[in-house]
């Protein structure tokens, strides 16, 4: 067995336990008999992700990638539709969010169908399937002012980082052993990233501060008890009740699209442009 094929397999198999977390939150779900206080977004930005890796996976015939984005785009979708059996005061926010992703899909696969020339539709949906995943695995950096701020590393789940380290780091050495510079990049940054992570748990301890009468001092909540009013919405009242569920805890990514809604509309704004500009 050589490098690339140990590779693939170790790979493989952390990947697909990384696509496992949503597991916990859907649990959660299906023990409150609604999605109140848990965003679906990182289900829907795993479909994307998933959907994008296994079209260029394709393209670049490589069974390995293909079988792994498959398994995966098919966890994210089996996620979504637990998500949407259950009620929620953000349906309609779900709903628009689902249309925008499937749009941007549909183009997509529909773009590298009619594109003549196969390398040109390879580069265009490489730079796209980089840029997508630099995105995501830059997004739990939005927790990085807390960190310092409290000096704690509680707002950090340690083994989705962890996870994420192995992940971007195995698949960053394959795409070394195949050559692909669009496969490199992304891990190379995504193990950076979350390496970078990891050594705040060496400088910050991991017990958050607690306040004498035991209550809790999380940046997550100071900043949601900050906004909370007599007159918010239910979900609103939810999320700062429900600071301690797994979607904090396991979904880094959800962590940034819960505190701001700047995840969201960056998408939007980064998929804007890309559609804008002479590469479609």
């Amino acid at each position: 067995m050589d490098t690339k094929d140990l590779l693939s397999i170790t790979g493989s198999l952390t990947t697909i336990l990384q696509f496992l977390a949503g597991i916990p939150i859907c649990r959660d779900i299906w023990r409150k008999g609604s999605t109140d206080g848990i965003s679906g977004l990182p289900f829907l930005a795993g479909v994307l992700g998933c959907s994008l890796w296994f079209r260029y996976s394709l393209i670049l015939q490589d069974q390995t990638m293909c079988l792994v984005n498959l398994i995966g785009l098919i966890l994210q979708v089996c996620y979504v539709l637990i998500y949407l059996l259950y009620p929620s005061t953000q349906k309609a926010t779900f709903h628009r969010q689902l249309g925008t992703i499937l749009a941007i899909l549909f183009g997509v696969i529909y773009y590298c169908s009619i594109e003549p020339k196969v390398d040109i539709a390879k580069f265009r949906l490489g730079v796209i399937c980089c840029l997508t995943t630099l995105f995501f695995c830059a997004s739990p950096l939005a927790s990085l002012r807390d960190v310092i701020r409290m000096k704690n590393t509680a707002p950090l789940p340690f083994p989705l980082i962890l996870l994420t380290a192995l992940v971007t780091g195995q698949w960053y050495l394959y795409g070394v052993c195949i050559g692909d510079s669009v496969v490199q990049l992304p891990n190379l940054i995504g193990c950076m990233i979350a390496t970078f992570q990891l050594s705040l748990f060496l400088v910050y301890p991991r017990t958050p501060a607690v306040k004498p009468h035991g209550d809790c001092i999380d940046p997550v909540v100071l900043e949601c008890r900050k906004k909370i009013k007599p007159s918010d919405s239910a979900y609103q009242r939810t999320l700062l009740k429900k600071f301690q569920a797994p979607i904090y805890k396991n979904v880094q990514f959800c962590i940034f699209c819960q505190k701001t809604d700047y995840g969201w509309m960056f998408m939007c704004f980064f998929f804007r442009v890309i559609i804008s500009t002479q590469w479609f």
